[in-house]
């Protein structure tokens, strides 16, 4: 029992005393910076307790009343001095607290820590068991995802269940589930030289379960607070690099492509569709304001489109892998929507596998890969690399399977030469619309991608202030940290090209900031000319 915090002069100053029962550092992952916090219990004279965390340099700012509502400072002292004094305790205990180290990350997947190779589930690290650092590895998140699973299923029951679960539409249900293990294993293709950098199209009349397949067999976080609904393409591009984002080791699901009666929002659709298989393709997200600073990622997801036609021609259908979808039986399918942590089960084992054979397989893909090289498929570069992607993803979960007996290696030959067959296919097919180019094909010119390029090279004329634009040399303006463009000016950027288009591309994907009553705003500062307006945090 603590008689409260008593100074040299024999003065009760409060009534609680102040112990540091540990340290944490914690280092933000994506960010590299560490925090170093305390953790304080305040012990009361009736001998309960209550335990505070606080940032250690937030020490001579610490609001010691507000910490718990039996606080109680001494009247006839000052509150500054009290308040110094509590620090000063705080601060002769931390030389022999315990420290512990502690890392944060956005969400769950895979993280290199320490050199070695972990995968945060929400509420579990998964080490090597066969890992050389002795110490406790702790990991915490920002958000609240957590990959569920159900404790009564066993490993081969997972599996079992899993490929039941495909063989309701096999061809499918083979090309999703190896396309989600695919960006699962993300880090150890990047690791061995290749990133991933294709999307699967999922096409099929309405009514096929497109979206309701493709979901349930993906979601590997939060399957029992249920199966989420995927966002749909009419979303902007802005708004769909957000979300992306936000993703790592994980498929998303963008629905859905459909042939809408209106021609803008059809073209709106495509060009989303377009834009986002180029961002994977290219793997760089547009810049984006986190803050006060622009940040250039790398797209860490996978992309899973569905729709009703098939769209696309050249290098833009070169980073698409479609593959039709047939209605699965939905009696058998609803077995499996009442039993929704089989999925995420399954995926927990095979990551258990694959954490601990990480480096073996970054040297078994490097090994791969060296070999692909020197293979001609005879179809596009890009479909040539989904082709390797998909067909050693394939490999290494057939031999998970022949590890843990799940399977014989004869089957597993058996099963990776009909996926090999499969993929070949699709491959094939595809590059037959990657070398149309005849009617019907989509054609989209990347306006904003071209206006990104144009303003960051600095080919574009953009006098610094309202004071300093000249009509006659100025192909726009920065006013209030936006860009005012010229209509007149901007088309000699774009010969061939309508403004009308140019404008309503900007537009569909959320970039233009319009005025009240059209799409352009005007500067009274310049005799109310008007002006195209993006904000730069879009560059």
């Amino acid at each position: 029992m603590h008689s409260g915090t008593i100074d040299q002069h024999g003065t009760q100053l409060c009534n609680f005393y102040p112990h540091v029962e540990s340290l944490e550092d914690v280092q933000d992952i994506e960010e590299n910076l560490i925090s170093s916090y305390v953790q304080i219990q305040l012990g009361f004279e009736d001998g309960k307790s209550s335990t505070q965390t606080m940032q250690i340099t937030e020490l001579d700012r610490a609001q010691w009343l507000g910490m718990d509502k039996r606080c109680w400072f001494n009247p006839e002292v000052s509150k500054t001095k009290i308040s110094r004094y509590l620090e000063k305790i705080v601060r002769s205990q931390l030389d022999s607290a315990p420290r512990k180290k502690i890392y944060q990350a956005n969400g769950p997947g895979i993280f290199i820590i320490e050199g070695e190779p972990v995968f945060y589930t929400g509420f579990e690290v998964i080490r090597s068991p066969v890992s050389a650092a002795p110490h406790e590895i702790i990991m915490q998140q920002r958000g609240k995802k957590n990959l569920d699973i159900d404790t009564g299923l066993s490993e081969g029951e997972a599996v079992s269940g899993m490929f039941d679960l495909i063989s309701l539409s096999s061809a499918p249900g083979r090309v999703i589930l190896i396309y989600q293990i695919l960006c699962l294993m993300r880090a150890a293709y990047v690791e061995a030289g290749k990133r991933p950098n294709f999307c699967i199209y999922l096409y099929g009349k309405t009514g096929t379960k497109k979206t309701t397949f493709s979901s349930f067999l993906t979601q590997v976080y939060d399957r029992g607070k249920g199966i989420a609904s995927p966002p749909r393409l009419n979303a902007s591009i802005p708004a769909a690099v957000e979300m992306m984002s936000d993703i790592a080791e994980d498929a998303i699901i963008f629905d859905d492509l459909y042939p809408a009666e209106s021609n803008r929002i059809r073209k709106q659709q495509e060009e989303t569709l377009v834009e986002i298989t180029r961002i994977i393709g290219d793997g760089t997200v547009p810049a984006r304001l986190r803050g006060k600073k622009v940040t250039f990622d790398s797209p860490k997801c996978g992309v899973i489109f569905t729709g009703e036609y098939v769209i696309g021609s050249g290098s833009d259908a070169a980073r698409l892998l479609p593959i039709e979808m047939l209605p699965p039986d939905g009696e058998r399918l609803k077995y499996f929507q009442d039993h929704p942590l089989l999925v995420s089960t399954f995926y927990y084992f095979f990551i258990r596998w694959f954490i601990a054979n990480y480096k073996e397989i970054v040297e078994l893909l490097k090994e791969w890969l060296c070999n692909y090289r020197k293979i001609d498929l005879g179809v596009h570069a890009r479909l040539q690399e989904t082709h390797f992607f998909m067909i050693s993803a394939f490999a290494i979960l057939m031999q998970y399977c022949v590890e843990k007996n799940f399977l014989s290696h004869v089957d597993a030959i058996r099963l990776h030469g009909s996926f090999r067959n499969l993929i070949t296919e699709l491959v094939r097919q595809q590059d037959r619309q990657v070398q149309q180019s005849g009617s019907g094909s989509l054609k989209v010119q990347d306006y904003w991608g071209s206006m990104r390029e144009l303003y960051k090279s600095g080919q574009l004329s953009v006098a610094s202030c309202i004071d300093q634009f000249d009509v006659e040399v100025h192909d726009g303006l920065l006013h209030k940290n936006r860009l005012y463009f010229r209509r007149d000016k901007l088309l000699r950027y774009f010969p061939g090209s309508a403004i009308e288009d140019l404008v309503n591309a900007l537009d569909a994907q959320g970039v233009l900031e319009k005025g009240e009553k059209n799409r352009t705003k005007q500067l009274s500062g310049l005799n109310g000319m008007r002006f195209y307006v993006i904000p730069l945090d879009h560059f």
